[in-house]
């Protein structure tokens, strides 16, 4: 079922699940669309640590960040629907570590402009820098230093030329500005708590900042910061003064300035004319989240997309301005799932009018947009493809010995690797074989080994916790449901519809599951040597295609699959194997190859 065992999983991974947010008083929650596009699993990436930026080409930008990487700049393609990495900024520092938590800025050129925390020099101390890089030559250029600090935010006024920087030294936080013409930066007054501090830009190259409590604009026609107000909720009177502790995340249509509390997750407006603040209820129907990494976006629809954290899982919002309702608690929305097991991360509006959320897990990262993306193929991030040899209804006798001359005609998958971070050759031995005929799914294994293990004894038992090879297949793509298809040496068989790759969701319904879908049949075969000892075993297996949404594949169409195995020889150890690695959980069907029908 998974690459794992499930003690295992609860003890490493927290796998969350998305939700959407709709108006109360529509009948009953709903489920938001959205397209689910994975990163590649060899980044190693856990999370987005940067605000995503858009391009001038359109191209969605970001920073990745992973406890067993280096951070890396990477962009999304939402024509081609593919990922990029762009640098690895571990060259930029191969003895120190390289984060990076500022937005990426565009200067009027199209170079972009990467922002760092400090980290040591050459000639030792600490600097932050602000680096150069030419999508054109995909190279970095010199370097901007900044001298004892961290860069926290960072925005750009493009006509002027001009860097606007957050940054933090320890707890104290600065606003600076650098003249990229002159070479020269300038520090203002104001002073805060650098972990309180965020900003956003309009395009008339004004700033605006929450720094803690409190909201200031920078004006550069005149050249000042000057406080506006506050974002401190009233409170009634004769109670204690109310705290925001700052913006969780900000974001802006141009006029008006939207932004979320860190302290009780309450939607606020800034009206940067006016200096007005207006504060509205909190943004989710349950407890304050408390989390710190919000999403934000206004979309061209003039709604404003939310997501964040509540209750052990990511959620979604959406608040409409133009309301007849005035915003409120009770008008927010109530909560609803959709398939993701992703924490949202950060947000941004694309060229293409699709809302981009950013989520990030253990698992690895990707982008959620909505409207969904158009799907004209089984989309994942591999080319990866193997041909589906179409074959006689008659050529297999399931017996589960693999002695029919098709098995031996037909191209086997024969290259596993162990499953997780750091995927390498399979100890021990496994091949795979999938082919079809008008009516029926036809494949097989081979596994050798000196021994196994085995665990159940009935249809639809847990046999994953022990010996076992599986074959997953998604026949409408893989954010639809998909289907696992599992037999151990004994011949026990586990077959299920997966509606969902959210683990929470797994967790309870995985059994309910499998009992509500038998649609395979299998053989299997111990192989012994001379002495009898066990040398390995052997698995032939059948799915009518009836049996799966959609019916029969026609010529030339692909869907996605992988084939796994579980290696459980007799002394205990144990392997995981994947034709495909997925680099984590077996049920990453973003992750899996194509598996296309030939004629």
């Amino acid at each position: 079922m998974q690459c794992f065992s499930v003690k295992k999983i609860l003890g490493i991974l927290v796998l969350l699940s998305m939700a959407c947010l709709v108006h109360a008083e529509d009948a009953g929650p709903s489920r938001l669309l959205v397209s689910h596009r994975e990163m590649p699993g060899t980044w190693r990436a856990t999370e987005v640590s940067t605000p995503l930026t858009v391009g001038p080409d359109g191209r969605i930008y970001f920073i990745t960040a992973g406890p067993r990487t280096s951070a890396r700049f990477g962009c999304f393609d939402p024509v081609a629907q593919r990922f990029e990495q762009l640098a690895d900024l571990g060259a930029l520092a191969p003895k120190a570590r390289v984060r990076v938590t500022a937005a990426i800025v565009f200067d009027s050129r199209g170079t972009a402009w990467l922002a760092t925390a400090a980290y040591p020099t050459e000639a030792g101390g600490q600097s932050a820098r602000i680096i150069p890089y030419s999508l054109k030559d995909h190279a970095f250029g010199t370097p901007i230093e900044l001298a004892n600090r961290s860069i926290v935010e960072l925005g750009i006024d493009a006509k002027r030329g001009q860097l606007l920087v957050l940054a933090a030294q320890n707890l104290r936080g600065s606003f600076l500005r650098y003249d990229l013409k002159r070479s020269a930066w300038k520090e203002y007054d104001a002073l805060f708590v650098a972990g309180l501090a965020k900003m956003v830009m309009l395009p008339d190259g004004q700033a605006v900042l929450v720094c803690g409590d409190d909201v200031y604009q920078y004006n550069p026609k005149k050249d000042d910061l000057v406080k506006s107000g506050s974002i401190v909720p009233p409170m009634p009177k004769g109670s204690r003064p109310g705290t925001s502790s700052g913006a969780s995340a900000l974001a802006t249509n141009g006029k008006t300035i939207y932004g979320i509390t860190r302290a009780d997750d309450l939607l606020f407006t800034i009206d940067p004319k006016k200096g007005a603040v207006k504060i509205f209820g909190p943004v989710f129907s349950g407890p304050a989240a408390g989390e710190q990494r919000m999403a934000l976006a206004v979309g061209v629809d003039g709604k404003v997309y939310f997501a964040g954290y509540e209750k052990h899982q990511g959620v979604v919002g959406i608040y409409d301005p133009h309301a007849e309702k005035p915003p409120s608690a009770a008008a927010m929305a109530s909560p609803a799932r959709v398939l993701t097991p992703m924490l949202s991360g950060s947000a941004c509006q694309g060229k293409d009018k699709r809302v981009y959320i950013a989520g990030f897990g253990w698992t690895g990262c990707g982008l959620f947009a909505f409207p969904p993306l158009p799907e004209q193929a089984p989309w994942s991030i591999t080319d990866r493809t193997y041909e589906c040899r179409h074959i006689p209804a008659d050529a297999v006798t399931l017996d589960g010995q693999l002695n029919e001359p098709i098995w031996k005609e037909i191209a086997p998958l024969d290259t596993f690797v162990t499953a997780g971070p750091d995927p390498q050759p399979a100890k021990y031995a496994t091949a795979a074989y999938v082919a079809w005929s008008d009516t029926h799914l036809y494949f097989a294994f081979r596994c050798t080994t000196d021994g196994f293990n085995t665990a159940g004894k009935e249809r639809d038992d847990d046999i994953w916790n022990a010996e076992c090879a599986e074959l997953f297949v998604c026949p409408r793509g893989a954010d639809a449901p998909y289907y696992e298809i599992d037999a151990n040496p004994d011949g026990v068989i586990f077959d299920s519809r997966v509606q969902t790759y959210s683990y929470l969701e797994m967790e309870k319904q995985y059994k309910p599951w499998a009992k509500s879908w038998d649609g395979m049949e299998a053989k299997t075969k111990v192989e012994r040597d001379a002495d009898g000892k066990v040398t390995g075993w052997t698995l032939e297996a059948v799915v009518p295609f009836t049996a799966f949404d959609g019916g029969a594949p026609h010529p030339g169409d692909a869907w996605l699959f992988d084939a796994f195995r579980i290696a459980h020889p007799a002394d205990g150890t144990e392997e995981y194997q994947a034709w495909q690695s997925t680099y984590a959980d077996f049920h990453k069907p973003h992750q899996f190859p194509k598996l296309k029908f030939a004629p």
